[in-house]
């Protein structure tokens, strides 16, 4: 929220109304303060993320806080910060998946894909990323 309200503040001192400039903005300075980790704890944390993204959009128009947040990103172009997220764990996927079999983060990676079954998608990455397949219809991936 902090970083969202830094980017209100720094487009009303710069007198920015271009959308994708203030768009391009808030993406760079609200992810990059959630830290490089996004990938693996933002998943779990995807809807609270998508509240400061509309809380943000509501300040920046200066919308009440009962506007839709479906109605926003229809009409400012916003993509789900799920979707971001999402990317960027499939892109970590990726690297692990190139990895080095002695590589700690593949190793931690395999050892989470053994214990699917048997624990909760709060405690396991892997276990969370193939809840999000399955609820996209990509049960075999």
């Amino acid at each position: 929220m902090q970083a969202a309200g830094a980017v209100l503040s720094t487009t009303a001192r710069f007198k920015i109304y271009n959308c994708e400039a203030i768009k391009k903005v808030f993406e760079s300075t609200v992810l990059n303060s959630f830290s490089g980790s996004v990938a693996i704890w933002g998943l779990r944390y995807s809807d609270l993320l998508e509240k400061i993204q509309v809380s943000f959009l509501k300040r920046l128009l200066l919308l009440p806080s009962t506007t839709s947040g479906a109605l926003l990103r229809i009409e400012t172009g916003y993509i789900h910060l799920s979707y971001l997220i999402f990317k960027l764990s499939l892109n970590f996927l990726l690297k692990l998946l190139k990895m080095d079999e002695n590589r700690l983060p593949k190793i931690c990676f395999k050892r989470q894909v053994t214990l699917l079954s048997n624990s909760s998608p709060h405690l396991n990455w892997a276990l969370t990323l193939k809840i999000k397949f399955q609820e996209l219809g990509f049960e075999n991936l």
